[in-house]
């Protein structure tokens, strides 16, 4: 059968008779649609975390048009997998299933530079499993990401460590840390002071000194 879009219905019927008449069975298939964060960066021995939403959409049919719903796919599986380039083969190295609003989070350990895709495999339904308000699902992958690795701690990854604070975290140079209150306004006011009681005292010994006697 021809790819089709999703969400679709997929059944046998029996070729019409001439009353117009026909036997079938049909199921429903619903569409999976994916959305994931991967860091761009991590550290080399610590841990790559993927988060992110998986969705099942399905046909809301009347007599009229039938449109496009989504809900969150709660318990659908989903696998974090890396590969070391782009001619290497994918390999699952996190499993993980939604949660009840759909996210889920996905973590593995980090070895250096690899591409990282999350899949949700297809959910195939048995004869005996097609029931109203049951529907397989189609499988679904994001786009590769690159996550390069450093071996300090990298931008938006916690480390090994956990965390980008803390004892060597974050800033560069090697200057002293700045401590207290800063002391050049306080400089500069005091100069003024010094300034301003000079001013006065000259002003007083000015107004201190004798008038010259008139001859």
């Amino acid at each position: 059968m021809p790819p089709r879009r999703t969400p679709v219905d997929v059944g046998l019927r029996t070729a019409p008779n001439g009353w117009y008449g026909y036997t079938g069975v049909s199921a429903p298939v619903a569409g999976t649609r994916l959305t994931v964060t991967i860091p761009r960066q991590a550290t080399i021995g610590g841990t790559v975390t993927a988060t992110g939403r998986v969705v099942r959409t399905g046909r809301l049919c009347d007599r009229g048009p039938c449109p496009t719903v989504e809900e969150d796919d709660a318990g659908r599986e989903v696998r974090l997998q890396e590969r070391a380039g782009a001619t290497a083969g994918w390999r699952t190295v996190a499993t993980a299933k939604a949660g009840r609003d759909g996210t889920y989070t996905l973590g593995a350990p980090f070895a250096g530079t690899r591409d990282y895709r999350v899949v949700a495999p297809v959910v195939a339904l048995a004869p005996g499993q097609v029931v109203p308000g049951r529907a397989a699902r189609t499988y679904a992958e994001t786009a590769a990401t690159t996550t390069t690795g450093v071996t300090g701690a990298a931008d938006g990854d916690s480390g090994p460590g956990g965390g980008l604070s803390g004892p060597g975290g974050g800033g560069s140079g090697g200057g002293l840390p700045i401590t207290g209150v800063p002391a050049l306004p306080f400089s500069l006011a005091g100069g003024l002071l010094v300034a301003l009681g000079a001013a006065l005292l000259l002003t007083g010994r000015r107004r201190r000194r004798p008038a010259p006697a008139v001859k």
